[in-house]
This record gives structure tokens, C-alpha cells and sequence, in this order.
């Protein structure tokens, strides 16, 4: 049974949550934009959702679940002591814990990421359907005239 575009989107939006949660909380520096996914996604061709499904999915299996062994190693209450006493950062399962999300980070802020967690790529007509590419036209007049009745023009 083939699985529509909204709920591989909606499943895809959820693991980006939770990596993203987990890299926040332990300070790793992204940018949420790097697991945004298009708030227009039914305009996308499949294919090219099913791009950014199986890297993500590979990561999450990968690199994630790595993280997520590591983080069982302890309690989370004593998780939480190595980082607020502080003075734990040679203590074993911190130092495998800091290399698994800086691997993890790095995979997900690579370059080499899937055009559809690329914004500039996304948008390009090869990847949309051609009713997206119909309602691409059809904002650009309407959003025009907003700014010029908003005085806010764009020259």
C-alpha cells in the first residue's frame, strides 16, 4: 500500500523533531531550518519527498539511534547532574555522548543533505507538481499587490 505525501511528511516532521530536541539539549549548534520541511508539501513530487524520507530515515537509524544508545548508558537524572554540576567532561559516557551529536549534527548540516531541506532547491519547477507550480504563480500577483498596498515595496 503506497502512503500518501501528508502522512510521509507528518512522519518525516516528527523525527526531525525529535533529533532536533535532542541536539538542543545537549548544546549542539544548528539551525532548525536544516530539518524544516516545506509547509506546501502536497506541491512536491514524491519522489522527491521520498529523497529527503529515506536520508532522514537513514539517519535516525544511524547516527540517532547511536545517540539515543549512548543517552541509556545513564539515568536521566544523572545526565542531568553531569551537566549541571559540571566537571564531567572527561567521564566516559559524556565524552561518547559529545561524539555521537557532533557526528549526528554533522550529517544533518552537510551539504550533500537532499534538495528538499534545501530551501534555494526546493522551490525549483523540476521538483514540483504542476499544480505547485500553478500555485506558485498564482501567490506571486497576490503577494505584489499586498505590498504595495502595504507601502512596502521591494525595489
Amino acid at each position: 500500500m503506497s502512503r500518501s505525501k501528508a502522512s510521509l511528511l507528518e512522519e518525516m516532521e516528527a523525527f526531525g523533531t525529535e533529533m532536533m530536541a535532542i541536539l538542543l539539549e545537549e548544546d549542539a549548534v544548528i539551525k532548525p531550518r536544516h530539518l524544516e520541511l516545506p509547509t506546501n508539501g502536497e506541491y512536491y513530487k514524491m519522489s522527491f519527498i521520498k529523497e529527503g524520507a529515506v536520508w532522514l530515515l537513514q539517519i535516525y537509524d544511524t547516527e540517532y539511534a547511536e545517540v539515543q544508545r549512548i543517552k541509556k548508558m545513564q539515568p536521566e537524572e544523572m545526565w542531568a547532574r553531569y551537566k549541571s554540576w559540571g566537571g564531567f567532561e572527561d567521564c566516559r559516557e559524556v565524552l561518547l555522548l559529545k561524539g555521537a551529536i557532533t557526528e549526528l549534527r554533522a550529517v544533518l548540516v552537510s551539504r550533500s543533505r537532499p534538495d528538499l531541506y534545501k530551501k534555494s532547491k526546493r522551490n525549483a519547477k523540476k521538483n514540483k507538481t504542476k499544480a505547485g507550480i500553478e500555485a506558485s504563480r498564482a501567490r506571486k500577483p497576490s503577494q505584489r499587490l499586498k505590498s504595495q498596498n502595504d507601502g512596502t515595496h521591494s525595489h
